[in-house]
């Protein structure tokens, strides 16, 4: 694979170019994509929501958008955000057959990016957690608007503090140079991380028990890295929350939990491919493969 180079936007933003996802070209609307993909992705969550909803447990599906979406203006000129690109093929295509439990969060973002801190970080691909927190509102918004009731951080619960970190961007174009981050802490946390397997993205397992909440409903998350920013905050909300690092649902796995709810999370510009859940990797396969390494 070639390697990942750092697209140097205006005001020293910086972005991910030359990745295996062919971001740049995503966004750009130059991929020339299988016509089938979305009806694929499509039917992929129809048979997810089927199956669930036949074991009584709700499903729902967000993508968060890329950071090159939320902050095209620093974008280097040249570079247009398209609104065919394939994320909005895809939330047309679901909005058509009413599939209400799949949600491309843009908006909010969009809104709150210059309010209080920046969503993004300038010299990462990731969000920083103030993003992610706003990003968690929506998600348990949209999820409480079909009547279930469950409970959701406010702002006031959160302390939000800056720190200088490490970007993975920025740290190619100079190791000395440190990024701003935005950290935000649950001021009265219920939650403890009960069990960690170590496993670094796929194959990662990890279980929240909320000790103060036990009658709460318990949530499967299927996930990518992005979520790692907004865990503590999904796991308030729910008294089992456990956080599986892959794209396909596990079955087995689900079925060992026995959850209320299924939820996946997934950054757009991975939504490129479909999923298969029918033959796609347990997690346990995925953390052996990754400890077999």
């Amino acid at each position: 694979m070639s390697e990942i180079k750092v697209l140097k936007g205006k005001d020293g933003w910086l972005f991910l170019q030359n990745d295996s996802n062919k971001i740049i070209d995503q966004i750009t609307n130059k991929i020339s994509y299988d016509k089938y993909h979305a009806f694929r992705f499509r039917i992929n969550h129809q048979l997810r929501h089927g199956f669930l909803k036949e074991h009584k447990i709700k499903y729902f599906s967000f993508i968060i958008p890329n950071k090159e979406i939320v902050y095209a203006k620093y974008l280097p000129d040249g570079i247009i955000v398209s609104e065919e690109r394939m994320t909005r093929r895809l939330e047309k295509e679901m909005q058509e057959y009413n599939l209400d439990y799949f949600n491309y969060i843009l908006t909010p973002l969009l809104e709150s990016e210059d309010k209080i801190f920046h969503t993004y970080r300038k010299g990462d691909t990731h969000w920083n957690q103030y993003g992610a927190f706003i990003f968690y509102k929506n998600l348990m918004n949209i999820i409480n608007k079909q009547n279930n009731n469950l409970f959701v951080l406010s702002f006031d619960d959160i302390e939000f503090q800056k720190k200088n970190v490490k970007g993975d961007l920025i740290s190619k174009l100079s190791g000395e140079v440190l990024d701003e981050d935005i950290i935000g802490m649950v001021k009265k946390a219920s939650v403890e991380l009960i069990y960690n397997n170590q496993v670094h993205n796929t194959g990662s397992l990890k279980i929240y028990e909320n000790k103060k909440h036990l009658n709460y409903p318990k949530v499967v998350v299927f996930r990518d890295s992005f979520t790692t920013w907004m865990e503590h905050f999904i796991a308030e909300s729910f008294s089992q929350t456990v956080f599986v690092h892959q794209a396909n649902l596990d079955y087995k796995l689900i079925e060992k939990f026995s959850p209320d709810f299924v939820i996946s999370i997934q950054i757009e510009r991975f939504a490129i491919g479909v999923p298969c859940d029918v033959l796609g990797a347990l997690q346990s396969q995925n953390e052996a493969k990754k400890r077999n390494q």
